[in-house]
């Protein structure tokens, strides 16, 4: 199973028979993939499948097969988590490689590719997310391959290049640690490999030299199973204990020398793998989706904030302008549209949204017709700026005592604000990230406001009830860490005629309208109602429904909320924020959230 020597141009081979050809196709199928020549034949373990990180990446590793030729290598594209974990993509993948799910393999013969490569750029927090998922897969699958020599592999391109604007002479870096070292020199322009457009002249150099850039995984002892237990099979308490324990816990701060993998080692075992490129996924991953305790703002939010701050945006600006200001500034991985969408959710206030709105919505960012999703996903015809409280919330003199974040040499954000009242608790959160999703309901600022006073005073606080600004309907406590939240109904004079003028949080116009249209019938398939007239706009609701027959006791009320879906449940339960030391924690009760 050793790796080929031969040159890298592999075009003088003998192919594979007629016979061997006919083998492939009644295997693979019409996958719109392009085989390998020598896989499923007697030469197919020396043959490599590269999977790479959607069609950008395939375009770069097609250049790698016009110099290694076609005969040993095949590309195989992946679009992305989602994507993997699709169940087409999956199967897929089983097909081309030969497997057959229930049987146990323990070497490569039977299959027909040998080796199983990842075209990534070490570093990039989304291919190590990729390749996680699929060492998980095949953990639960076909444990005894992740053990055979050589069969999982990664081709390693450089995280960043230099390139002397005089000489051309080019330096790589495989990892952000070994280019932070060398910075402090001048006179170099530098290129991240993204595979995002053409691919740079300078590239060409690693093909040259392939098998310098390949990393071997291999499996030690048993704490090879635990990093992957801990990093797919437990809980997050038990992940965060178990990171502290082996101390590798490097969340909420930049990775430090010794948290990479060692860029020169020419093998990686599954223990460093997960222990050091995807916990790095973990803590990215965490960073973007969900907010801190501290600040209450995910790292989109407050790089938005901060540059707010710094430029300052007390005028009116373009919001498509003041994303391409952000993200110049204060690099953000995931593009200008992200920033974008970010930045009109920080200014939507519609009910149901944010309670303080901490930036201006000059345009339409939104109503409650669509729960904020009717507005110009691009922002070219929106605009905005801080909101007037803004500042008071986050106060200028605090920045003196703050640490800033660098990211690729510039200076870019704070590491969190402090708020002079959590903000998380005022606007509430629903994100979803890798390891849970969290959901925090909205809180009244002056009932927020009234504990930090008790606090301050060294008195007990009071438990508090969600609250969202403009909602007229009814929040009722059903346990410690649930509510009810149901809408207004107003009945007509002799009962047959309902009006809903209010809608239970969370509940948005049209889809209500649906469910309305759904509701038609009741029971045993008695009609529920006989027409309804819709006068509703952006900011009110209102529906007049016309009765199958009269309504006129307190039980038939109840049985008209419940029937047309005007009840919605707030909970507590998933109240998961990061700490101040940038862990994932979950909280109990608003009281708890606080601060740290």
């Amino acid at each position: 199973m050793d790796v080929d020597n031969d040159p890298p141009n592999h075009s003088t081979h003998t192919p594979p028979t007629s016979d061997q050809k006919v083998a492939v196709k009644s295997k693979v199928g019409k996958l719109d993939f392009e085989d390998a020549n020598f896989a499923d034949s007697p030469r197919s373990e020396e043959c490599s499948l590269i999977l790479t990180q959607g069609f950008y990446a395939t375009h770069f590793a097609r250049s790698v097969l016009s110099v290694l030729g076609k005969d040993k290598y095949a590309v195989f594209p992946l679009k992305g988590p989602k994507r993997l974990l699709n169940n087409a993509t999956i199967k897929k993948i089983i097909k081309i490689l030969g497997l057959q799910l229930g049987k146990h393999y323990q070497d490569v013969k039977e299959l027909r590719y040998g080796h199983l490569m990842f075209m990534v750029t070490q570093g990039d927090h989304d291919g190590s997310h990729i390749i996680g998922l699929l060492i998980n897969f095949l953990y639960h699958h076909f444990p005894a391959l992740l053990k055979v020599k050589k069969f999982m592999r990664m081709f390693i391109t450089p995280m960043v290049t230099a390139v002397h604007k005089k000489t051309n002479a080019v330096l790589s870096f495989n990892t952000l640690s070994e280019f932070d070292d060398w910075r402090e020199e001048l006179g170099f322009k530098t290129t991240e490999y993204c595979y995002e457009g053409e691919i740079p002249e300078e590239s060409k150099y690693f093909f040259a030299d392939f098998d310098q850039h390949i990393k071997d995984f291999y499996w030690f002892d048993f704490m090879d199973d635990y990093a992957i237990k801990y990093a797919f099979g437990t809980s997050i308490d038990a992940r965060n204990h178990y990171w502290k324990e082996t101390d590798i816990n490097y969340f909420g701060r930049r990775p430090q020398a010794g948290t990479d993998v060692d860029s020169e080692d020419k093998s990686i075992r599954y223990l460093d793998f997960f222990n050091k490129e995807f916990m790095q996924y973990l803590e990215a991953d965490r960073q973007r989706s969900i907010p801190s305790i501290v600040d209450g703002l995910t790292l989109s939010q407050r790089k938005i904030i901060s540059r707010a701050f710094k430029m300052p945006i007390t005028q009116e600006i373009d919001v498509g302008q003041f994303s391409a200001y952000v993200s110049q500034h204060s690099p953000y991985d995931h593009g200008e549209g992200s920033l974008v969408s970010t930045i009109i959710g920080m200014g939507q206030n519609y009910v149901g949204s944010n309670n303080i709105n901490l930036l201006q919505p000059i345009g339409v960012f939104g109503t409650r017709l669509r729960g904020g999703k009717d507005h110009d996903a691009r922002g070219s015809y929106l605009s905005t700026q801080l909101s007037p409280i803004t500042r008071y919330l986050f106060h200028k003199d605090d920045e003196l005592i703050f640490k800033y974040l660098r990211d690729d040499g510039q200076s870019v954000e704070l590491a969190w604000f402090i708020p002079i009242i959590p903000m998380v608790l005022v606007n509430g959160s629903k994100r979803s990230g890798t390891e849970c999703s969290s959901f925090i309901p909205n809180y009244n600022p002056r009932d927020i406001i009234a504990n930090l006073i008790r606090l301050l005073e060294g008195r007990k606080v009071l438990p508090m009830d969600p609250w969202y600004k403009g909602f007229n309907g009814k929040i009722k406590k059903k346990t410690s860490n649930e509510f009810t939240t149901e809408g207004l109904i107003e009945k007509g004079k002799n009962g047959s005629t309902i009006t809903v003028t209010e809608l239970p949080v969370g509940m948005w116009t049209e889809n209500y309208e649906e469910l309305l249209k759904a509701a038609s019938r009741c029971g045993d398939d008695i009609k529920a109602y006989k027409d309804y007239s819709d006068y509703c706009n952006p900011d009110k609701v209102h529906f007049e429904i016309t009765m199958a027959y009269q309504m006129k006791s307190a039980k038939q009320e109840e049985w008209f909320l419940n029937e047309f879906k005007l009840k919605t449940t707030l909970s507590t339960f998933n109240m998961y924020l990061l700490d101040e030391d940038g862990l994932l924690k979950k909280y109990t009760t608003p009281e708890e959230s606080k601060y740290p």
